[in-house]
């Protein structure tokens, strides 16, 4: 394995935004456990095989990528479960980058401020402005622009957005 992506952000959609007050324990606790446990699990399944190709010759070094949210580095009125999860999983991420770095395996985090354009997406917001939200073609290649970095100028984070802000 050469590449491995981990894009998790779950726990019930009513509390992704939502008064502190209101969040009830049960569901802060689903937001870490897809987005830090899930994040945890991912990469300690992914780092072997990351490893194990570190050590051969491949054009481009092994690579592992988490998807963050603008929540990874600054929190919102309504987003406590989110934006905890988030800033633990950004946490995990440079954690993983100083101790296998080294190694062979690029890790990086991606700070992606806003909304995919996927058709679960749309039919949630069916009049949406599409402009507004993330090219997921766009995402790609950047996430492959990381993945194809020289050794000698790696980045760990970088942050991506469309180029017209959201409403929200």
């Amino acid at each position: 394995m050469n590449v491995a992506i981990f894009n998790a952000s779950g726990g019930d959609r009513k509390y992704f935004r939502a008064p502190f007050l209101t969040v009830p324990p049960s569901v802060y606790e689903q937001f870490w456990q897809t987005s830090t446990k899930g994040g945890f699990i991912f990469a300690q399944a992914a780092l072997p095989l990351l490893l194990s190709t570190a050590k051969q010759s491949t054009k481009y070094p092994p690579t592992l990528l988490f998807t963050g949210a603008t929540a990874s580095v600054k929190a919102s009125i309504g987003f406590s479960a989110f934006a905890s999860a988030k800033f633990a999983l950004r946490a995990l991420s440079q954690s993983l980058a100083k101790e296998f770095g080294p190694q062979g395996v690029h890790v990086g985090h991606v700070v992606a401020d806003g909304g995919f354009d996927t058709p679960a997406r749309k039919s949630m917001q069916p009049d949406g402005d599409e402009e507004t939200w993330m090219s997921t073609e766009g995402m790609a290649d950047s996430y492959w622009g990381l993945h194809i970095q020289s050794k000698r100028a790696w980045s760990w984070e970088i942050d991506l957005r469309p180029y017209l802000v959201s409403p929200l």
